[in-house]
Parts: C-alpha cells; structure tokens; sequence
C-alpha cells in the first residue's frame, strides 16, 4: 500500500544547493531524499499516531519542493500537465491522513497494526516486469509505441491495485480495504492514467 510519507530544514537545504534553474531529474530527486530512512522495510508503511506526526510535515515539505520543480520546469512532463492534474489525488490524500481527526487517518491507525504484518504480501501486489511479461505474454524491452507502453503500464497497475485492495480485505475487513483503495487510486495518478480511463 503506496502510503508512504527528516526535516524541513534538511529538504529546504538541498534546493539551496541545487540553483532554481535546474531542471535536471537530480534536483528532482532531492524532493525526496532522506524518506527512505524512515520506509526501509515493507511493514514501515504502517504508522503509529506519533510517527505519523513526526513525518508529515517533511512529506508536506517534500510535495511541495515537487511542485516549485514541476512549475519552474513544465517541459518535464511530456503531457502538458499541471501539478494538480498530475499528483492532486496524491497530495490530497496526504493531507488527510495528516489531518487529525480526519476519517482517512482513523481508519489507517485503526488497520495499520493489523495490516503490519501483511506488509510483504502487500509488497509482493506489485510483481516484476519478469512477471508481468509471463502473465500478458509481452516483452517490456520491445514496447516502443508511447501507446503500447500506457497500456501495458495499465494493465499492470490494475492488477496490483486489485491485489492490495483485496488482501487488504481478507485479512483486516472492509475498513482497512477503503484505506487500501484510497492509497491505491491516489497515487496510480501517472502519466499515463488519463490514457487508462479512457481505454
């Protein structure tokens, strides 16, 4: 389950060493630097109520150093798009699970220690390219067409999202399937998910 969220010092000081006018993927990266310390396993996913307040914040930061990027560098995206359109879903869905009281943060700390120990076999709804090309009968390295690509990108995201809604739901019931559902929709929110609603 793609609920991933250290300080704003630290994030604020990379885009003071990288000048505003780079618009290389490295400047990129740096957004996001440093999270990975706290998402070092599958089961870190799953959140306590105090780390959850610990980690919102630099995810915040980090969604927006995201946006001034994509905003001072729109010929990034190759479909034109503004940050809304491209990671709206996403960043409200942070907002919400960072919003105490909200009802998205509720039910995530009610599952999370339920879902805890399902954390590999969430991880494992997201196969590899080896197994996605058993499964549809496709090589990944001969895709050329940008079509093809979107629709093999498709296909695979739909069923993993329907792997983790549904072990989600086996093991810890409906609430911890809505979370799940919610996590999912929001960040399957590519370059390329237009093209998979209108398939």
């Amino acid at each position: 389950m793609k609920f991933v969220f250290f300080s704003s010092i630290v994030i604020l000081g990379f885009g003071l060493v990288i000048s505003d006018n780079d618009c290389s993927r490295m400047r990129r990266g740096t957004c996001f630097s440093g999270l990975e310390t706290y998402f070092n396993q599958p089961s870190d996913l799953f959140k306590t109520a105090d780390e959850l307040t610990e980690i919102c914040p630099i995810f915040i930061n980090a969604l927006q150093c995201l946006e001034n990027f994509l905003n001072e560098c729109p010929e990034e995206d190759f479909l034109n798009r503004t940050f809304e359109e491209r990671y709206g879903k996403g960043v409200s869905v942070i907002h919400e699970l960072c919003t105490e009281g909200s009802d998205l943060r509720n039910n995530y700390l009610k599952t999370s220690p339920c879902l805890k120990p399902h954390a590999g076999e969430l991880r494992d709804c997201n196969p590899s390219f080896q197994d996605y090309e058993d499964l549809f009968g496709v090589d990944v390295n001969l895709i050329q067409e940008t079509e093809d690509i979107f629709t093999f990108q498709c296909m695979t995201e739909i069923k993993s999202s329907g792997c983790i809604v549904k072990t989600s739901a086996n093991h810890c019931g409906i609430a911890a399937a809505t979370v799940a559902f919610r996590g999912v929709i929001a960040f399957h929110q590519r370059p390329h998910t237009r093209y998979c609603f209108e398939m």
